[in-house]
């Protein structure tokens, strides 16, 4: 699993995940995240932190990134470290690969999910798609649907 990866997961769940246990309402969070990318996380974060909290330069960007996860400095410094840290462990390489190899063996059941990401009447949508999923979405115009396929 790479830096893009890992941060994808990662970052919208991070103020959860810095949480102790009882503090996250896991309903509040799925919805917010969508079910996979919860679990996956939480598979992430359970490889990353021991590493996170041997560097405390890195615990204070993580700190940082719970409180302000919108935020590009605290991504891109998290994207920095994480990138140090693949670069300097052969062991969490291993360890995010066989994450991500679990991941996709989720996604093999063919399941397909149709959502509803805008509404507008007339003008243009525009998206990408990425690993069966929207990325870029942008429209222009007012009150027609949006849909996205995903499998």
């Amino acid at each position: 699993m790479d830096v893009i990866a890992v941060s994808r997961f990662l970052i919208p769940c991070v103020p959860f995940l810095v949480k102790k246990a009882g503090e996250v309402d896991v309903g509040d969070v799925v919805s917010k995240v969508g079910k996979n990318t919860w679990e996956v996380s939480q598979k992430i974060w359970a490889v990353l932190k021991p590493k996170i909290d041997l560097e405390a330069a890195t615990k204070v960007i993580m700190e940082e990134l719970a409180k302000k996860p919108d935020e590009t400095v605290w991504q891109e410094a998290f994207k920095q470290k994480l990138t140090e840290m693949l670069e300097n462990d052969a062991e969490l390489r291993a360890a995010l690969g066989k994450i991500k190899e679990g991941s996709e063996e989720a996604h093999e059941g063919g399941d397909s999910v149709t959502q509803t990401i805008h509404t507008m009447d007339g003008g243009q949508a525009i998206a990408s798609m990425k690993d069966s999923k929207a990325a870029n979405v942008d429209s222009s115009g007012s009150n027609s649907t949006i849909n996205v396929t995903q499998s």
